[in-house]
């Protein structure tokens, strides 16, 4: 692909969607290019074309009344407009509401269209990802004093960030300290983007998601000048709903790990702790030590050890290590039956299992891995909970994609061909990867 669609206007996108003879958009005429927890994201089918927008449909709104659908649309249309207070670059995005033709049925629901920015394309582009500045479950038991002596650094001020002890335990952060170090521009727009972090937090409240890939990125335009891209970042949690969560932990932790508002405490507190952890952690690498704080984000800190064990289990934590020693020390013949005996299950550990996969080097044992994950997780179940096993057979089938063996490539396309049972996949993405490993 090189030419960019010809669409220059949101309303023109908008004039441009299928629609059926009842003024319903086809989805299945539109290419889905992902979906999250909130979000189903789609492009107009415009064959090899690079497009201009991006049509995001808010899974939340498709069982609202008409009433709680305008409610929403114009309290997001607000929040963007604060947003864009403290992020000049954030795209114009349009909300809209349209009826959606699944294969299943025919709903209503609210969609934001926004610019498809040309940064997704620049050869010089960093994400601002939780899962980059996230410590997996084997990262944490491997390098404990490092995970502690980070955490002083960056939520304490005890301790001064080694960057040499934190790149042997965290490796994948290699690339974006040396950028730093070496590129002053590239420092000072890092620098920026923690200032107006901090200024929309302390200005609105709000949090912004730092979960998906491209949800925030810097990226070199064609001036070759560093810009911040801010796209669709809002989420539900604020320091209102911080305040009650934290309020309920400090009370009952238990109750909070197992109680009836589990979901929505457990995921208030862990996205407010990942933004923190990951702005902390910027601000230490440009040198600003006192960035994103505030009372609310205080307790936070001083609950850290508490939400940690929200979702890291030390039992299970040391079944992972013991069980990765094991395989590291024999041969790949036992690696089968070493899985087959251990106490975790895929199902209800799949954290503990992918942490395995990524820190298991050897290509045979890496396979046995992969299988192994594969065969425990059924084709059925609750839809929330099927989600979240075939986007586990997607991260399988990429990292046995480079092991030059047949069994990998037939586990690669088994594991893809599993994910397109599910609703929200991508299947033509799906699809093309299935034919090339073909």
């Amino acid at each position: 692909m090189s030419e960019y669609s010809p669409i220059k206007t949101i309303k023109d996108a908008i004039a441009t969607l299928p629609l059926n003879t009842f003024g319903a958009i086809i989805e299945p005429h539109l290419r889905k290019i992902g979906n999250g927890g909130t979000h189903d994201v789609y492009i107009l089918d415009e064959g090899e074309l690079l497009p201009t927008f991006v049509f995001k449909l808010c899974k939340t709104t498709l069982d609202m009344t008409p009433n709680e659908r305008q409610k929403y649309r114009i309290e997001k249309s607000k929040k963007y407009d604060t947003l864009r207070s403290a992020f000049p670059d954030v795209h114009n995005i349009t909300y809209f509401e349209h009826a959606i033709q699944t294969p299943k049925n025919t709903q209503t629901a609210i969609f934001k269209v926004l610019p498809f920015e040309y940064g997704f394309f620049s050869p010089n582009k960093w994400g601002i990802q939780t899962l980059e500045f996230n410590w997996d479950e084997l990262d944490r038991l491997k390098h404990p004093n490092t995970f502690q002596s980070m955490k002083n650094a960056i939520f304490h001020n005890t301790e001064t960030l080694d960057i040499k002890s934190l790149l042997q335990a965290k490796p994948t952060l290699r690339p974006l300290i040396m950028q730093v170090q070496k590129d002053p521009s590239f420092k000072k727009i890092l620098t920026l983007f923690c200032q107006q972090l901090m200024f929309h937090h302390l200005s609105s409240g709000d949090y912004v998601d730092l979960t998906g890939i491209n949800n925030i990125f810097i990226y070199k335009d064609k001036q070759n000048k560093w810009r911040i891209c801010v796209g669709s970042v809002l989420k539900s949690a604020n320091i209102v709903l911080l305040k009650r969560a934290l309020d309920a932990l400090e009370l009952n932790r238990d109750w909070v790990a197992t109680g009836p508002d589990v979901v929505k405490f457990k995921y208030l507190l862990r996205e407010a702790y990942d933004c923190l952890r990951v702005v902390r952690t910027l601000g230490q690498l440009t040198g600003i030590t006192d960035i994103y704080t505030d009372k609310q984000l205080d307790r936070l800190i001083a609950n850290a050890e508490n939400i940690e064990s929200l979702f890291f289990d030390k039992e299970k934590g040391a079944a992972l290590l013991a069980l990765h020693t094991k395989i590291q020390q024999s041969p790949v013949s036992e690696t089968k039956g070493l899985l087959s005996a251990c106490s975790l299950n895929p199902i209800d550990d799949t954290v503990y299992f992918q942490s395995l996969l990524n820190h298991t080097s050897d290509a045979g044992k890496k396979l046995h891995v992969a299988y192994f994950i594969h065969t425990k997780l059924p084709l059925s179940g609750p839809e929330k909970v099927y989600g979240k096993w075939c986007c586990v057979r997607a991260i399988l089938a990429k990292a046995v994609r480079g092991i030059d063996a047949p069994a990998a490539k037939k586990l690669a396309i088994a594991c893809l061909s599993d994910t397109l049972w599910d609703p929200k996949a991508p299947r033509d993405f799906i699809k093309a990867d299935i034919a090339r490993l073909k």
